[in-house]
């Protein structure tokens, strides 16, 4: 095997497929550099307490002419797990943009008896539904890319192999589909109108499926839809479906975020989200950003972050704080000799405004 293999790429975050399970490899390969390097620790500090002897003995034995390999065996050990539990913070590079996702729309189907077909206008606009919601996610939302839904299975069977192939695997896929019918309304016999009933699942062909808010627009006595209402049906089930996607997409989001390696990398990865949430025009848009800048701001800033009730935990709390003034007073004076040290209370000041 590769020992590249072992190791993800350094513009991980920049990628569509892999994201989270190059981002769980990180976690486990630090968790075994750090571990490692706990043991290893602990082992020659025992060494050190056991100064009567296990080395001291070795050397008398061996006539001194074993060097003291033990010791060398140790530095060296701790320095590979250190490396191995750091690794990541130097080699892998900041998200520069939301993550993102591949999607796929798929005609949305009628449901309706042979006996009563559909009127042409109707079945012709929901012809174009899927195409014109691809048009408008193209235009409004950058962080999806379209693509053919991967069938059941094949994510699993290929794995990251696939992923490094350039194939398409099913971790960060949606697919989005639905169904329609036209009826009389109910409380205006005579007239009529059509219910489009959009669906949203995240993953393969297979997986569980979300109905997004229904659209109920009324068409008239003649059942006919002209092309103006059909703009403003196009719209309404656009909003349904973006608000369901950016629903589901929340948890999936929160769980890359919490696989990243340190507090500065979650915040800037928080400021992209929260960047695309604000623009993204979706129901409780602006709230689920201002949530998303708050927590940027608190992974920096212990201030922004929820005060804890408990007396011991919130006297490490205000102790928390104090150390962060501190050391942000310190900050901002070495920024004018190193700017970057000034980036993270620029972090701060962006979840903030």
């Amino acid at each position: 095997m590769d020992i590249s293999d072992l190791f993800p790429p350094s513009d991980l975050l920049q990628k569509i497929e892999g994201v989270e399970s190059g981002l769980r490899r990180r976690k486990r390969l630090s968790s075994v550099g750090w571990y490692g390097f706990i043991g290893t620790s602990a082992f020659d500090i025992l060494l050190e307490i056991a100064n009567s002897g296990i080395v001291t003995r070795l050397m008398k034995l061996s006539g001194g002419t074993i060097p003291q390999w033990p010791l060398f065996l140790l530095f060296f050990a701790l320095i590979v797990f250190f490396l191995l539990g750091t690794w990541s913070t130097f080699w892998l590079q900041e998200s520069r943009q939301p993550f993102r996702y591949t999607c796929s729309i798929a005609p949305f189907t009628a449901i309706s008896s042979a006996t009563t077909p559909y009127p042409p206008s109707v079945v012709e606009a929901m012809t174009w539904l899927p195409y014109d919601i691809t048009r408008l996610l193209k235009e409004r939302v950058q962080r999806f890319l379209f693509a053919a839904e991967p069938k059941a299975g094949e994510g699993q069977a290929k794995g990251e192999k696939a992923v490094k192939s350039g194939a398409l695997s099913s971790e960060s896929h949606l697919h989005i589909h639905g169904y329609y019918i036209v009826r009389d309304q109910v409380d205006a016999p005579g007239q009529f109108e059509v219910e489009v009933m959009p669906r949203v699942r995240i993953g393969q062909e297979g997986s569980a499926e979300v109905m997004a808010q229904s659209t109920v627009f009324a068409i008239g006595q003649d059942s006919e839809l002209v092309r103006k209402q059909y703009g403003d049906l196009l719209e309404q089930v656009y909003h349904s479906v973006l608000s369901e996607l950016y629903r589901q997409l929340k948890e999936d989001v929160r769980r890359k975020i919490d696989l990243l390696p340190t507090n500065r990398f979650k915040a800037i990865a928080l400021l992209h989200e929260a960047d695309d949430y604000a623009r993204s025009n979706t129901l409780h848009a602006y709230e689920e950003a201002r949530e998303l800048y708050l927590q940027a701001a608190g992974m920096l800033d212990p201030h922004w972050r929820e005060p804890v009730r408990s007396g011991a935990l919130r006297w490490l709390w205000q102790l928390r704080c104090a150390i962060h003034s501190g050391l942000a007073r310190l900050r901002r004076i070495a920024s004018h000799l190193r700017p970057r040290s000034g980036e993270g209370e620029i972090i701060i000041s962006r979840g903030l405004i």
